[in-house]
C-alpha cells in the first residue's frame, strides 16, 4: 500500500469510502458535493489539492480545496464560485452513493453527484437542479484537480491528409490570459498536451471541441482517464468546448462540460463521466492507446432536462 496519507489528509473532512478490487474512492460529507480521493487499489492518489486558496463572493469565501467538484457553466463570477461548504445529504449502498448539496441562495441551483462503482471504473453522474422560480441556462461542468505536476491529454480528431479533407476538425478556445506560444502547450497529431510547471506561476487555459469523448491526466506511469458522451448538435459553452484544461504552477485542472440546457423550475441538467485509474503506462503512445480503448463510444445521446429528484 502506498502511503499518500499526508497529501490526502491535507483536507480534513468527514468522508465516505467506496472500494472494490480495482478502485478506491472517497467523497466529503461535511461540504460539497466533492470527491477527494481516487486511486487504483493500493496505488498512489490521482487527485490533487489546493487547501489554502480562496475566492471572495457575496455569499462568503469559496475554496477550491481539492479533488473533484461540480460547477455552473458558462463561467461567471461570482455565480460559478458559489460556496459549497455546507454538509451534503448522503444516501449510499456498498457500490453507490448519492451526494446532494444544499440549494444555493445566489443561483437557485442544487448540486448533486451520484457515484456508482462498476467492476473496473467509477461512474460519476453530475446534476444541476433548478430549485428557483425562473428558468435558467446551465451547463454541468465537471472539474478535477489532478496530481501536482500532471500533464493533461486531450485527443485530436483523426489526422487526415489535405487531399482527403479540407474542413476544420474542431475548435480551440483561448482565454484573455492564454499565450498561444506558452511552452506548456504541445500540439501533436494525436493529442494536445498541457503540462503543469511548478516554476511557471502564470495561469493559462485552453478549451477544446473534443468529439472523441475522453481526456486524461498523466503523471509518470499513472493516468487518470475521464470519458464522457459528446452530443452532436447540442450547444456547448465557451465556443463549443466539451473539454478544458487550466494550469498555474504545479496545479492542473482537467474539465469536461455538458450541453447548455434551459432548465425550468424543477428540471435538472445532467452530465456523466466514467473514470479509470490506469497504472503501468509506458509513455504517451501507450497512454493514448489505452485511453482510446477504454473511452465511451462517441455517439449521440438524447439528454433532455429531467425532473429533479425529491
Amino acid at each position: 500500500m502506498h502511503d499518500d496519507s499526508a497529501m490526502i489528509n491535507e483536507v480534513r473532512s468527514e468522508r465516505i469510502r467506496l472500494e472494490n478490487e480495482a478502485l478506491e474512492v472517497e467523497a466529503a460529507t461535511d461540504f460539497g458535493p466533492r470527491i477527494l480521493h481516487l486511486a487504483a487499489r493500493g496505488m498512489p492518489y490521482l487527485l490533487g489539492f489546493a487547501p489554502g486558496a480562496r475566492v471572495k463572493t457575496p455569499w462568503g469565501d469559496w475554496r477550491p480545496v481539492g479533488g473533484h467538484r461540480l460547477w455552473l457553466a458558462p463561467e461567471d463570477r461570482p455565480r460559478s464560485y458559489h460556496p459549497d461548504d455546507s454538509p451534503v445529504r448522503v444516501r449510499r449502498t456498498a457500490r453507490e452513493a448519492v451526494l446532494t448539496g444544499a440549494s444555493e441562495a445566489g443561483t437557485g441551483l442544487q448540486k448533486q453527484m451520484i457515484l456508482r462503482l462498476e467492476p473496473r471504473r467509477l461512474e460519476v453522474r453530475h446534476r444541476l437542479l433548478n430549485r428557483g422560480r425562473r428558468p435558467i441556462d446551465a451547463s454541468a461542468w465537471a472539474l478535477s484537480i489532478c496530481r501536482p505536476g500532471s500533464t493533461g491529454i486531450v485527443p485530436r480528431e483523426p489526422w487526415l491528409d489535405w487531399g482527403k479533407e479540407v474542413r476544420p476538425a474542431g475548435p480551440i478556445a483561448l482565454w484573455h490570459y492564454t499565450d498561444p506560444a506558452d511552452p506548456r502547450f504541445s500540439f501533436r497529431r494525436e493529442a494536445t498536451l498541457v503540462r503543469a510547471d511548478a516554476a511557471n506561476g502564470s495561469p493559462t487555459k485552453l478549451g477544446f471541441g473534443n468529439f472523441q469523448g475522453w481526456a486524461a491526466c498523466r503523471s509518470g506511469s499513472s493516468v487518470f482517464l475521464k470519458s464522457f458522451l459528446f452530443e452532436p448538435g447540442a450547444r456547448y459553452p465557451d465556443f463549443g468546448s466539451t473539454t478544458e484544461v487550466y494550469t498555474k504552477g504545479g496545479f492542473l485542472e482537467l474539465e469536461t462540460l455538458g450541453p447548455i440546457r434551459t432548465l425550468r423550475p424543477g428540471e435538472a441538467a445532467e452530465h456523466i463521466e466514467w473514470w479509470h485509474a490506469l497504472e503501468g503506462i509506458r509513455g504517451l503512445p501507450d497512454a493514448i492507446r489505452r485511453c482510446r480503448a477504454l473511452a465511451s463510444p462517441n455517439r449521440a445521446r438524447a439528454a433532455a432536462p429531467r425532473p429533479a429528484p425529491r
